[in-house]
């Protein structure tokens, strides 16, 4: 993973510094550079592991909110499928793909530029006020696009209070996604129902689910309410065939499918 950009690459090693797992006190400091260092513009290389990854330009903005930011579950995602792109390509060719809470569209890019996976489309969703960026680091990008993606708004929140009456959700939600991508949505408890809720109107009977979470963001309640709509879920293994991926027990990925007969 190669970080174009000073303030970046303290991220990225505050991310490694949590990897050689840390004593606590001193990755709270290290997640606490990694929040703090965030420029207007990063050139940001963020899978080097397949010979089809790109290098992103990826632009943040904190003044549209805390999904402005580069966050670390986004980036072991990113990480994630570049270390296993040969099983992704079969998994992930032809599918209609969604990411949630995009905020940079970092996740979403990722997958689009890749040139092994070729889904369908990619769908890129957050709320209003998020939109603006995401459009800009795609044209940002568009030159590297190996895959259609387009961009949408999609307020879970609102879309839970608001019981489902808005007509380009209903258009959005009508055939549920292949697959279903999440970094850092469901951060306080406030978010956990609204996020099972999307993750119900998204999915279906076949679909892949994977959310990046952090241990200190996302407690039992939100785990309890996936198996409460029937949903299952497990970490993800690694690419050497261990059975987590969390990293100083600080972060997680997760994979979640709909029970059988749910």
């Amino acid at each position: 993973m190669n970080i174009c950009n000073t303030c970046d690459r303290k991220m990225v090693e505050a991310a490694i510094a949590m990897r050689e797992k840390l004593p606590e006190q001193e990755q709270h400091e290290a997640q606490r550079v990694s929040n703090e260092c965030s420029p207007a513009l990063s050139s940001l290389s963020c899978v080097s592991h397949t010979p089809s990854s790109q290098e992103l330009t990826l632009e943040t903005q904190w003044n549209v909110g805390i999904g402005g930011g580069i966050w670390t579950t986004g980036l072991l995602l990113c990480e994630y499928f570049g270390r296993n792109a040969t099983f992704f390509s079969k998994v992930l060719y032809g599918k209609r793909i969604i990411e949630i809470g995009s905020g940079t569209g970092l996740v979403a890019l990722s997958l689009a530029t890749n040139a092994l996976f070729k889904p369908q489309e990619i769908v890129v969703t957050d709320q209003k006020d998020h939109l603006d960026l995401i459009e800009r680091n795609i044209c940002a990008n568009i030159a590297k696009m190996k895959a259609p993606i387009r961009v949408q708004e999609f307020n879970w929140l609102k879309d839970k209070e608001t019981k489902n009456t808005d007509s380009k959700v209903k258009a959005l939600c009508a055939l549920p996604f292949d697959v279903v991508v999440g970094t850092d949505v469901a951060y306080c408890q406030e978010l956990y129902g609204p996020v099972v809720h999307a993750l119900c109107r998204l999915s279906g009977p076949h679909s892949l689910i994977l959310l990046g979470v952090t241990r200190t963001d996302t407690n039992p309640r939100f785990f309890q309410l996936l198996q409460e709509e029937g949903f299952d879920y497990c970490l993800t293994p690694v690419a050497d065939g261990e059975s987590s991926c969390t990293v100083a027990g600080g972060f997680a990925l997760l994979s979640v499918v709909r029970r059988v007969g749910s």
